[in-house]
This record gives C-alpha cells, structure tokens and sequence, in this order.
C-alpha cells in the first residue's frame, strides 16, 4: 500500500524570539522573566503545540496553567484556537478547554487551567507545562500537584511572569539562576526588560513610564525585582544597598549588644539566633532539629561567652517553654510576643508591625547585612496594609506562610531585637554620670553661659 505523502502545514505564527523557542527545545527547567506585553503568553503557548505535534507519547497531555481558569481562558484560549486552525484532525472540547492533535503516535492534547482548581489537575501525568502569572500561583500548587504530574513522564516546566517584588516567583528565579550558573544542563533562565526587546515603541514606552511612576515601570518593565510593590514593607533593593554597605567596627563598639532567638516549631521550621552590635548584624546561627533543652543550652552558653546587654527570645507556642527554662537556669531574658501591644498604639497594630517598621528604617539608614539571599528574600516578604483607624499592619505569619508555604524565620530573628529600647553598659555608665553631675549642682542652667 502507497504511503501517504507527508503534508506540510504552515502555522501562521513567526517566531518573536527564535532564539528562545531554542531554548525551551533543550531545557527540562525554564524560567521567563519578561516585561509586560512583550509577548510571552503567546511565545510560550505555541511551544506547548509545538510539543504536542512532535510528541512520541500517544497519550501527551501539554498543560497552559494561570493563578485563575477565567484568567486563563480571557488570555491565551483564544489564540490557541487559531493557531492550531490551520491543523487538519484537530479536536476542540470548549467546556475542558481542551484541543487534541495529531501527533506522531496519536493524539497529543493541550489544555488549559486555572490554579484556583487544583483537583482539576490532581492525577493527571503532564509531558510538559507552563505556569503563567507564577507569582500569582500558590506554592502548594507546584509542590504538591504540578511537580508529581510532571515526574511520571520526566515533563518540562516553564515558569513565566513579571516581578512583583521579592516572592514566590523570586525565589524560584534565583534557584533556576543559581543552577544554571552552576552550569546544569536541565535549567535555563532569561529575562527581558522592554530595552531588550522590539515589543513596543518608543512611544508607548514613553507614555507606561509617565502612566505607571517610576517604581512600577522599573519593576513591571525593567524587570526589577529588587523594587519593592506598592504593599511591601521593605525593598529587596534596600535589603541589598544594606547588604553591600561597609562600615568601620569603632562605628558599633559602642552599640548595645543584642541577641535574639525565633524558637522553631515542627517541620520545616528552624531555630534562627541573631546577633546584631549597632549597625553590624553578624552570619545568623541556623539550628535544625534541635528539642527545646538542646536550644536552653546553646543559648545559655552563648550568652555566657558573648554577654550581651540583652536577649531577646520569641514566647509564642514553643517559644514559651524556652523562655521559662532560661529563668530557671537564671537567664535574664526578654520575652516578647509579636501579638502583643506594641508602645505606639497609635500607629502600629501589634508588636510585630512595630518590631518590623523599627528594623526596615534601621535598615534603610545604617545597617551592615551579611550576604544571605535567604535573609534578603525573608525581609523584604511581609506586605503591608492600613487598618480603619490608621495603624499599620504587617501581614500575619499565617497569612505568609499559606502564601509562601514557609516561614520567616530569619527576619523575625532579626525583628525580635527591636523590642525593646537597649542602652549598653557603657552608655549607661555615661547617663548614670550625666545623672550625678546634674544632681550634685544646684540651680543648673543647661542654657546658661
């Protein structure tokens, strides 16, 4: 029987970016930072037909995933109905948002989801997905579905979106880099700013720069992570300017020094000791499974080699029973509750808002940070927002950890040393002189001469 000839079917599409239709060809692992409107929707849908055409697999399900299915299907389902148009054979299911194609085994199917229906995609075994809007996404949907869909058939990810500030998306920009760097062959990270590309005119780049302010154009077209969204406290690109900022030791000699400990609970959760002189913040002590006495201990005999004028450790849940044993074993140590009344009721809902606000000017005007991208990444996490009555309220550790499925506990380390106002001995020793000169002269004039 004669062989069927072979077609040849000219999808109207012309690559923007041949050269990164390339790269996704050869990278399990891929991360897009792209600006707005540059095209990286379309640009990373087509890939996905691509894929499912030339899919050895007859069963290949390709998955376009974006933080809401409604959100999905205004932004990339339409298109996906013309370009595979042109394709003889096709199969369109509007209600899963499916379309079948021919494939060199079978049919390869492409569909479309929204993250706010995760059981949708629970079960299914993907050859590949794109996750687009990744910032939007929540964690757990990576972590607990996307990752074992994709394992079964060994599928490729491509993570796709524009900064937001630091977050999840972030996080995953600078694992994806970090590999890459270290030359894994599976990984591959690109970003392009509107300079680096012909998406948009002089013209119209012009008007979102006058249109957007400044910060929004730097982190939406310039793809500025380290600029800071309108919610979040404190910006990665502080974080870093405090990072990169060296002082002399004789500038914080003087200073009070300060430890503070947040006390981790179960799992993933680590004991985080910070010590901080001043300006200077030392390496933070990282303690993993440790039990409750253990931690006493190192404490105890931390405080006795460095003699900080205070100690500051978090009294919330296990954090309690630390600080008890502390007592007992006669430590004196400063218990603090984030949940608690802050001093300036007037502008902070809680002592954590106030411990936070304290630590964010401190390091916006003098602090010496060591380079740790996962203190970075914790401090400028919390957003912010204003109750009725004007206070200032950081978003809770709940909240975070729900959005971010981890916990901050480097940042609250650091955060628990602001407690408290701390004089050191010797400045003590100075107002204590102060005190007795002023005492010992009768009818003292400060402004006399």
């Amino acid at each position: 029987m004669p062989r069927e000839p072979v077609r040849h079917i000219q999808i109207p599409y012309k690559p923007r970016y041949p050269d990164i239709h390339r790269a996704l060809e050869t990278h399990r692992h891929c991360c897009l930072v792209w600006h707005r409107r540059c095209g990286k929707s379309v640009t990373c849908a087509l890939h996905l037909i691509r894929q499912a055409l030339m899919a050895e697999s007859p069963f290949a399900l390709y998955a376009y995933i974006a933080p809401y299915k409604v959100m999905a299907r205004s932004i990339i389902w339409q298109y996906m109905l013309y370009y595979t148009g042109v394709i003889p054979g096709r199969k369109i299911s509007e209600s899963r948002l499916s379309i079948k194609l021919p494939s060199k085994n079978g049919l390869a199917e492409v569909r479309v989801f929204g993250g706010d229906q995760p059981d949708t995609l629970r079960g299914l075994g993907l050859s590949g997905c794109v996750i687009d809007e990744f910032e939007d996404i929540k964690p757990a949907l990576m972590t607990d579905v996307i990752r074992p869909a994709l394992a079964d058939h060994e599928g490729f990810d491509i993570i796709v979106g524009t900064p937001k500030g630091s977050g999840n998306f972030h996080e995953i920009f600078l694992d994806y880099k970090k590999r890459m760097e270290a030359e894994d062959p599976a990984y591959f990270v690109n970003v392009k700013t509107v300079n680096d590309t012909t998406a948009l005119n002089e013209d119209e780049v012009q008007q979102l720069r006058n249109l957007m302010g400044d910060k929004a154009f730097q982190r939406e077209m310039m793809c500025d992570f380290s600029v800071a969204s309108e919610e979040q406290l404190i910006s990665l690109a502080s974080v870093y300017a405090a990072q990169n900022r060296r002082i002399d030791k004789r500038q914080y000699e003087g200073a009070p020094l300060l430890i503070s400990c947040d006390v981790g609970r179960f799992g993933d959760d680590a004991s985080v000791v910070a010590i901080r002189q001043g300006s200077f913040l030392e390496p933070l002590i990282i303690i993993n499974n440790e039990s409750t006495m253990d931690l006493v201990a190192r404490l105890t005999q931390l405080y006795h080699q460095r003699k900080p004028d205070a100690l500051f450790v978090e009294s919330t849940g296990v954090g309690g029973g630390v600080v008890d044993r502390l007592k007992e074993v006669g430590i004196p140590v400063i218990s603090v509750e984030f949940g608690s009344r802050p001093h300036d009721v007037d502008h902070y809902f809680n002592k954590r808002s106030e411990c936070y606000c304290r630590m964010r000017d401190w390091i916006e005007k003098e602090a010496c940070l060591p380079p740790d991208e996962a203190l970075a990444t914790d401090l400028s996490t919390p957003l912010y927002e204003f109750t009725g009555t004007g206070q200032l309220k950081l978003e809770s550790k709940k909240d975070i950890r729900k959005r971010l499925k981890r916990s901050t506990d480097r940042s609250d380390a650091v955060a628990f040393s602001f407690a408290e106002t701390v004089f050191s001995k010797t400045e003590l020793d100075l107002l204590n002189s102060y005190k007795t000169i002023a005492e010992g002269v009768e009818d003292y004039e400060p402004l006399a001469y």
